[in-house]
């Protein structure tokens, strides 16, 4: 091998180098860092509805936040303007509105939500709808349900937080109610499939996918119930309308695992919630061992008719 050309010996021999950032360019990088979005206080700082420039989608999102911080942590990650990122179902779009940004940050937020977050997140919450802005408020509690019966170890840490908020947001408790009364209809199988291109076909798969979550819907109800924002009426209605839907399904052919769901639902919410509703479940009772009773029941499964004697002993 030849000798190397002397202008690349030296070229190379630069990067050996260890050569200090300036001090100045230090400053500079420092002066683009962002404030973080989780705020102190009783009230927010921002008005997020003021846009780009003021509002909370310049802020630093809070998984930045001690990157790169204590032993064995990596660099801090770099900063990326949630506002202008594409994500969830705001993809390119141009036309988002300043709801929808907030929802996606709502997002955000619940997606790292566990015991570990629960006071950072419900503090986040709270300064959000102590600010007046609530026009947020419906898509969050949906998102609350949905994220609940699809997370079902999670159950009762949102129910918990879902009933301190309402303990200090009265206009929540009534927004959460009624969406309960909505969610009834996961309980309850389509008669027919709607046609691809009717306008009620977008409803009926959203529906769809709800209805994959049932169990995990009847231990959320159970467990806001269990903490009483939801009454014991509340529950004895949602209790008939399972077992309105196991009494026609077991009468069918083929719906033995269709049963053995509706089975476990009831036990699941029955049992989260026994000392609310036992004052007035006598007559679900009745109701309950109708529904064990094999005669014409050629979807009754072991395992459903087993979860049923489960409710009749423990009433």
């Amino acid at each position: 091998m030849g000798m190397m050309d002397p202008t690349l010996v030296e070229a190379l021999g630069y990067m050996q180098r260890a050569i200090a950032c300036p001090d100045d360019v230090k400053a500079r990088i420092a002066a683009l860092r962002v404030p973080a979005d989780d705020v102190t206080g009783t009230r927010m700082n921002t008005n997020w509805r003021s846009g780009p420039s003021r509002g909370w989608s310049h802020s630093r999102p809070s998984w930045q936040q001690g990157q790169g911080q204590g032993q064995g942590q990596g660099p801090k990650r770099p900063y990326i303007d949630r506002a202008l990122a594409p994500r969830f179902g705001n993809k390119a779009r141009a036309d988002v509105t300043t709801e929808e940004r907030m929802m996606d940050r709502i997002r955000d937020k619940m997606n790292k939500f566990s015991s570990t977050t629960f006071d950072a997140t419900k503090t986040w919450l709270s300064q959000l709808l102590d600010s007046g802005e609530t026009d947020f408020l419906t898509d969050f509690i949906t998102l609350v349900f949905e994220k609940a019966a699809a997370e079902q170890t999670f159950c009762a840490l949102y129910a918990r937080l879902i009933t301190e908020l309402c303990a200090g947001f009265p206009h929540l408790k009534s927004e959460l109610q009624r969406i309960f009364g909505e969610f009834m209809d996961i309980f309850v199988e389509a008669a027919e499939e709607p046609d691809v291109a009717a306008a009620e076909y977008k409803a009926f798969v959203a529906l769809r996918e709800r209805r994959r979550f049932r169990r995990g819907y009847a231990a959320f109800v159970g467990e806001i119930a269990k903490l009483r924002i939801l009454t014991a009426d509340d529950v004895i209605k949602t209790c008939d309308i399972i077992l309105a839907q196991l009494m026609v399904r077991k009468a069918l052919a083929g719906a033995g695992v269709l049963c053995e769901e509706y089975a476990d639902c009831l036990t699941t919410l029955m049992k989260s919630c026994s000392a609310l509703i036992r004052d007035s479940s006598g007559p679900l009772i009745v109701k309950v061992r109708e529904a064990m009773v094999r005669d014409q029941s050629p979807s009754l499964t072991n395992k459903a008719r087993f979860a049923l004697m489960d409710i009749t002993d423990m009433f």
